[in-house]
């Protein structure tokens, strides 16, 4: 019922109050926080906009069920960013704190409740108590700690005196080198507690110490610490060695704190009095030793483990009590769960796949170990280790267009998955069937090389495989495929060994080697495939004739940064950064067809990013990190283009009939017309999820089913801004067609207009 008064809420703001709205495309940045509501796991992770001149950032709370882990139950969006989150006893509300102030949010809706402003910085921890209008948090902040109400009233306010080791490097030139000077800096809270009626309050310190305050004594204060050695650790750039508190819980009825320390240590304090209770050392078993020795594979020569050996296994900077305090998880070099009264190891187990940054008891004692790509696996006393989810999403993505504008290909869009490649005329995604072991080396369209076992194969929809060459287990393949030909040119490689460089024509089964010194490499092959071309050593250019493999230029080219040939191969063009510390480039360009045009040059200023050639062969187009020059490169003609953010492009090329620019960016391919002032005829993105999402100028949206999923609906009316997901806005931009017809020169626009773009958003969360 929350969810769809939220929706219903959103309706009426676009369509009664004349809300203003628009569609944001979103990457998901890792995760930034894990933790439980009720029997629920709740996963924080950061979001902003694909493109990063937007000026927003927020956070995406995901909550799943266990029962259930293929889609969370609920998630709530907020267009900031908080330092630290947590959640009532009741698990009623969630508290964000963010911003200068504290932010309470219902469970059920995600709507605000209150906020909270505190003072003293950026919050590192926090604690509750309490329910309802009695709800109190505790609030460890850089500069104080705060003890405030939900209706803002300040109860307490602690700060720490004393001073914690840090290190500044002082870096003193170029390269790695630098200094390592030891600081002490005033100590900050890293850990906090309070108990059940809000009397005790515990603060962990930087320093390792704990302070403890009574406030039914007017805040009277004990300092808890307990001895460890300190190590000089600033060799080879490491941080200054600390012990701190890593979890700290009341227990009794506040008459007991328990704290877990860095070094493994369990400590138990009367509160009444500070005296301690019961001290647990933190170093491992001999088992559990032993299974840190063994955890890449079995060592029976081993020696047995040394008392050093079982210290350091102990030792730790992730720490997690259940909530009775009957349980303690910690993380160093694997994840290690004991009782947290006599410390009896219960688990030991180490994460050869990824690296857990997160630890988090649920009320019924389940653990959840998660890593900040989304994988998490759950632990319990009676069932062991068991996974939930395996992965999530991250970005940015690298995608790449092909010149007819049909095929997207995303090099990266996800932790560990394998590249994709929609048609996006067709609106199908192109899945090549590959075995077992198979893997892509390049791809045009529907024909790609796959490395399958000792052999390189050229494949193509509806024909049979046919082998390039044999490759041994140690060599590495590169391929490229001439977009309008059927020719391979192959660069085989093995470490320390000269490059093996040739061109195949797949349909006649013809191969041709290509002379070359053992350390030239290719870099391009025209469209045709009747050029190829290599680079010497970072210096001497190199062109081949692909059917005789006969050499048609070598030149000296020193310091050659980026290549490209004319579709036809009737020229080629070169970047060479002559001046390496200064910000210019010089771009050459010589005929290969045998015509009068001599080497033309010109120089560009900025660093280098890449050049490309229109179809015609007689413009070239420089970007650089600074600039965008446009030459001709036979009346000689140049001059720089309007720079707004295309200069940032990762790679430019133009349309297969020019009348179209490709400004390759992360996340998105920019499409302008090829006209002086370049007018803009829409944005192509490509969605960590695999999908991919086209805004035409006008607004009208298309792209693949699940595109709304990695959209946000940003909406301001008479109330403020407020977020939610992108599917309260597609039914009313989305035109199937927009892209096919923004490629014909046509600019359809939405069904619905909905005014201008919102402006940077206010702390408001919504569903």
């Amino acid at each position: 019922m929350g969810a769809r008064r939220a929706w219903s809420r959103a309706r009426v703001a676009l369509d009664e109050r004349g809300a203003r709205a628009r569609l944001v495309p979103v990457e998901k940045w890792f995760v930034a926080r894990a933790f439980w509501v009720g029997d629920q796991l709740a996963l924080v992770r950061h979001w902003r906009p694909v493109a990063y001149s937007e000026p927003l950032t927020g956070e995406e709370l995901q909550l799943w069920s266990p029962a259930r882990a293929d889609a969370p139950v609920r998630n709530f969006i907020f267009p900031t960013t908080a330092s630290t989150w947590g959640v009532s006893h009741d698990d009623r509300w969630l508290l964000r704190v963010g911003d200068g102030a504290l932010h309470l949010h219902d469970v059920v809706t995600g709507r605000a409740r209150a906020r909270v402003p505190y003072e003293g910085g950026r919050a590192l921890a926090l604690a509750t108590a309490g329910a309802g209008d009695e709800l109190v948090a505790l609030i460890g902040a850089e500069e104080g700690t705060e003890l405030r109400r939900v209706d803002g009233s300040l109860l307490a306010r602690y700060t720490l005196e004393g001073t914690t080791p840090t290190i500044t490097r002082v870096y003193t030139g170029e390269g790695t080198h630098h200094n390592n000077i030891l600081n002490d800096t005033p100590s900050w809270p890293v850990a906090v507690a309070l108990s059940a009626d809000a009397r005790w309050v515990a603060i962990g310190g930087s320093d390792s110490k704990v302070r403890l305050f009574d406030r039914a004594r007017g805040d009277r204060r004990r300092v808890l610490e307990i001895p460890w050695r300190y190590e000089e650790r600033r060799h080879g750039g490491a941080n200054a060695d600390r012990n701190p508190p890593l979890d700290m819980r009341f227990r009794g009825g506040g008459d007991e704190l328990v704290v877990a320390f860095g070094r493994g240590d369990i400590v138990t304090w009367r509160t009444r009095d500070g005296r301690e209770l019961q001290h647990v050392p933190g170093d491992c078993s001999r088992a559990e030793a032993r299974r840190e020795q063994t955890r890449y594979g079995p060592q029976p020569d081993a020696a047995p483990p040394t008392p050093e050996q079982r210290a350091g296994c102990g030792r730790a900077h992730l720490g997690a009590l259940s909530r009775d305090v009957g349980l303690l998880a910690t993380y160093g070099g694997g994840t290690r769960v004991r009782t947290a009264g006599a410390g009896q190891p219960l688990a030991l187990e180490f994460e050869n796949e990824f690296v857990v940054s997160y630890l988090a008891f649920s009320p019924g004692g389940t653990l959840a170990i998660a890593d900040i790509y989304g994988r998490v696996e759950l632990w319990t006393r009676e069932r062991g280790r068991a996974g939930l989810l395996r992965a999530g999403p991250t970005g940015p993505s690298s995608p790449r267009l092909s010149d007819d504008g049909r095929a997207l290909q995303f090099s990266e869009y996800g932790f560990g998955r394998a590249p994709v490649t929609w048609d996006l005329l067709e609106r199908r995604e192109l899945r090549p069937a590959l075995g077992e072991g198979e893997r892509i080396v390049a791809r045009a369209g529907e024909r790609y090389v796959v490395r399958s076992g000792d052999a390189l194969e050229h494949r193509a929809d509806g024909c049979p495989p046919v082998t390039l060459r044999a490759v041994r287990p140690e060599q590495e393949a590169s391929a490229w495929l001439a977009s309008e030909g059927e020719v391979v040119a192959l660069d085989v490689r093995e470490y320390q060994q000269p490059h093996e460089l040739s061109v195949h024509a797949p349909a006649s089964r013809r191969a041709v080697a290509l002379p070359a010194a053992p350390n030239t490499r290719i870099v391009g092959l025209s469209a045709d495939g009747r050029r190829v071309a290599g680079i010497e050593d970072d210096a001497r250019l190199r062109v081949w004739d692909a059917e005789s493999g006969a050499s048609l230029l070598t030149t000296e080219a020193p310091r050659v940064r980026a290549t490209e040939l004319a579709r036809d191969g009737s020229l080629v063009a070169w970047i060479e950064d002559v001046t390496p510390r200064r910000a210019e480039v010089t771009a050459r360009a010589i005929a290969l067809d045998g015509s009068a045009l001599p080497i033309a040059s010109i120089t560009a200023r900025g660093w280098s990013n890449g050049l490309t050639l229109s179809p015609r062969g007689d413009e070239l187009l420089i970007y650089t990190e600074q600039a965008l020059t446009r030459w001709n490169v036979r009346t000689g003609e140049h001059g720089e283009l309007p720079r707004e953010g295309r200069v940032y492009a990762r790679r430019v090329h133009y349309s297969r009939g020019g009348e179209l620019l490709m400004f390759e960016h992360f996340g998105r391919v920019e499409l302008y017309r090829d006209a002086p002032t370049l007018p803009p005829v829409g944005a192509l993105y490509s969605l960590i999820r695999g999908d991919w999402y086209f805004e035409n100028a006008a607004g009208a949206v298309t792209g693949s089913e699940a595109a709304p999923e990695s959209l946000m609906t940003l909406a301001e009316g008479a109330d403020g801004l407020e977020v939610y997901d992108g599917r309260l806005l597609w039914d009313r931009r989305e035109r199937p067609d927009a892209y096919r017809r923004a490629l014909a020169g046509e600019q359809l626009t939405p069904y619905v207009e909905l005014g201008e773009d919102a402006p940077a958003p206010a702390d408001a969360p919504a569903r």
